[in-house]
């Protein structure tokens, strides 16, 4: 069998595992929010368009909403543990292996690269001096910088020392952004050449660092972080089992534990509050609520603001509910003398009081920047109901055994 062939079953084993998890996630009212939220956000985006503010910073703009699809460059690999024994022996015929596993991540990420600058451009092509083609001129530039930017990713994995991928990491992503604002704020002779200048230290400075052939650790642990956010979003909805769990042991956060009473009632509060801080959720919910912060802050449309209000509420929701997926089958919880009512109070506790921070985090900026600050009072306490509703249907549905 071809080393490509190879690849090709894993890609198809991985997402046969991962197809029966997806009807939850269409049957549970995500796809139905997404539909009507981008429904709701076309229709005052082509408003926007139609009467742009005065110096409008589009090249901003387009920088900071691009760079993040062009410098994040993943590659899917499929290598498991196993592949240690087995494949290791074949490395000097894994290059189509490899090429393939290089190339298929560089299509799927164009086309979602695609559909942000097809969205994007119409405000581009009203608030600036250009013209319709030049849509693919800057989509083949586009391409062509996120295709070095994911050799350089690729590069990175096979770094030997850990400092110099963390360094070349940073650089990929300031890299990315200065590289798109030349594009889109200077002339194309002048910023062409900046860019390939750029482009070509970026790819030569790589033959300075010393490198495996294959990285095989690196490779099997950066797939395991793949698979593991892809079941973390199928774990909103469904119970997945296959969910890995990766532990940060953050000191100084894990200090503020010390807040919970320490009582026999808080030992499931005192667990899943320690189980937010130390895992991926946490940086998923923080991320999302500083996004969400800016975006309230910086929008001048209130009815825009509105939108990403709900948007982040209910993600952050969503991703918080998650916790209940958490230890659901550590052997301890059955051999402990604690009641599965004190778990699930446990559990809920944190979601609740957590969203409940997010909430008020999210309202501050939108009190600061709305033209009736009654309205952002009266949103503050309709999101605190509903969060509380959230979670007292969420806990009648555990107790039944139906989560």
């Amino acid at each position: 069998m071809k080393m490509s062939d190879v690849w090709n079953k894993r890609f198809k084993d991985f997402w046969a595992e991962v197809s029966p998890y997806l009807r939850f996630v269409l049957n549970g009212g995500l796809i139905a929010f997404v539909v009507i939220s981008f429904s709701i956000g076309s229709i005052y985006y082509r408003r926007f368009i139609e009467n742009p503010p005065v110096d409008f910073p589009i090249h901003l703009l387009l920088t900071c909403v691009l760079f993040w699809f062009i410098a994040y460059s993943p590659i899917r690999t499929y290598l498991r543990e196993a592949d240690l024994i087995y494949l290791v022996p074949a490395e000097y015929k894994m290059n189509s292996y490899f090429n393939k596993a290089i190339f298929v991540s560089f299509l799927v990420q164009s086309f979602v690269l695609i559909l942000i600058w097809v969205v994007l451009f119409p405000l581009y092509l009203v608030t600036s001096d250009t013209n319709s083609l030049m849509f693919f001129v800057y989509l083949i530039v586009l391409m062509i910088i996120k295709w070095i930017l994911m050799y350089g990713s690729w590069q990175e994995v096979q770094f030997q020392a850990d400092n110099h991928r963390v360094v070349f990491s940073f650089f990929r992503w300031i890299i990315s952004f200065c590289v798109l604002y030349a594009v889109f704020s200077y002339s194309f002779p002048k910023g062409m050449l900046f860019i390939a200048f750029v482009l070509m230290t970026y790819i030569i400075s790589f033959r300075l660092i010393p490198k495996y052939q294959i990285n095989w650790d690196r490779l099997i642990h950066v797939e395991k972080q793949h698979k593991a956010r892809i079941y973390a979003f199928l774990s909103w909805f469904v119970d997945v089992p296959q969910l890995p769990k990766r532990v940060k042991n953050r000191k100084i956060l894990s200090k503020s534990v010390k807040f919970v009473p320490f009582e026999k009632n808080n030992t499931f509060v005192f667990l899943y509050y320690l189980t937010w801080i130390r895992t991926d959720l946490f940086g998923i919910v923080v991320r999302m609520t500083v996004i969400g912060m800016i975006l309230i802050f910086f929008l001048t449309n209130d009815w825009m603001k509105y939108l990403f209000y709900i948007i982040i509420i209910y993600l952050t929701g969503m991703q918080l509910s998650s916790l209940r997926q958490y230890h659901k089958n550590m052997f301890w919880l059955y051999i402990y003398p604690l009641q599965n009512e004190r778990r699930v109070e446990g559990i809920l506790k944190n979601s609740f009081r957590i969203h409940l921070v997010i909430i008020i985090m999210m309202t501050i900026p939108f009190i600061l920047t709305i033209s009736n600050i009654l309205y952002g009072f009266i949103l503050l306490a309709v999101s605190i109901l509903l969060s509380y509703m959230y979670h007292q249907s969420l806990s009648k549905k555990m107790l039944k055994g139906k989560e």
